[in-house]
């Protein structure tokens, strides 16, 4: 079968994007990855599937440690970039937004360990041998990766959309109480502004403090009137786009309950993660 190296960049990018949280950094390791694959010797190589995927897990594992370090001055949170499920590959096996999120809990092996057994569902012997590691040890880093995680419940997509409509609808209104009532007791709501755009510093709890921000923000974007909201669905979860023009000004990623109320809100509001959703 011919070496298709489109069809095997997204392949490849869920594993890469699940370890990174970054749909960029993803496609450079990707793309580091198949300039090394020019020089090795395909006829050695059994697998080549195989021999790509651990290549592009030991990237990102690698990567991940000089994320960090190149995030040790970011201003505030940093958040994951939030993206499109294209593919069936990606419907699959891309991790939802909420998840992302805890995972940055983890270390990079930890991370690598949780994925390829929850979201791939490798043995625990494939992941030994992708990762190097003792089979013991892999079980004993998964059993560490999920107490430290506890990962919620991902938002169910029929109702979401409507739950979305009936949010921007009390906003319109400037329906404070009913809005209050949309959130969780223990809601809270995290901002990724980066170095280019403003967004508040800490994480913002309880659903009064959450309900001010919430409103306080939709009269900012909304003073413009040529701003649009665009309902979407971005890692397996509903989301708010506030565009104006042919500009993503604010990506907004809810988390919601059982009852269809908002318990996590992410506003991604940094442009170099906006510039990657292709909704305009």
């Amino acid at each position: 079968m011919p070496f298709n190296i489109d069809e095997y960049q997204k392949t490849l990018f869920p594993y890469a994007y699940n370890i990174l949280g970054s749909a960029e950094d993803a496609k450079d390791i990707i793309q580091e990855t198949m300039i090394k694959w020019q020089n090795v010797d395909h006829e050695k190589v059994e697998n080549q599937k195989s021999y790509l995927i651990r290549a592009v897990i030991n990237g990102a594992i690698n990567f991940k440690g000089k994320q960090k370090e190149r995030l040790s001055d970011y201003p505030g949170e940093w958040l994951p970039e939030p993206v499109q499920l294209e593919t069936e590959m990606d419907r699959r096996h891309i991790l939802s937004y909420s998840l992302l999120v805890l995972l940055e809990q983890l270390n990079a092996k930890e991370r690598a360990v949780f994925i390829l057994k929850e979201s791939f569902d490798f043995s625990h012997a494939e992941i030994s041998e992708l990762l190097n590691i003792s089979i013991d040890n892999c079980r004993q880093i998964l059993k560490r990766a999920k107490q430290r995680l506890n990962p919620a419940a991902v938002s169910r997509s029929d109702k979401d959309e409507a739950r979305l409509k009936q949010f921007v609808e009390v906003m319109l209104n400037g329906n404070a109480e009913a809005l209050q009532q949309m959130l969780t007791n223990d809601i809270k709501a995290v901002s990724d502004g980066g170095k280019e755009a403003s967004a508040a510093r800490k994480t913002i709890f309880g659903p009064e403090n959450v309900r001010k921000l919430l409103l306080g923000v939709f009269e900012k974007f909304f003073k413009h009137a040529d701003v649009r909201i665009s309902y979407t669905t971005l890692n397996h979860q509903p989301a708010l786009l506030y565009i104006e023009g042919n500009t993503i000004h604010l990506c907004q990623v809810l988390q919601l309950n059982e009852e269809g109320n908002i318990e996590n809100i992410y506003f991604i509001r940094n442009p170099k993660k906006l510039n990657q959703l292709n909704f305009l």
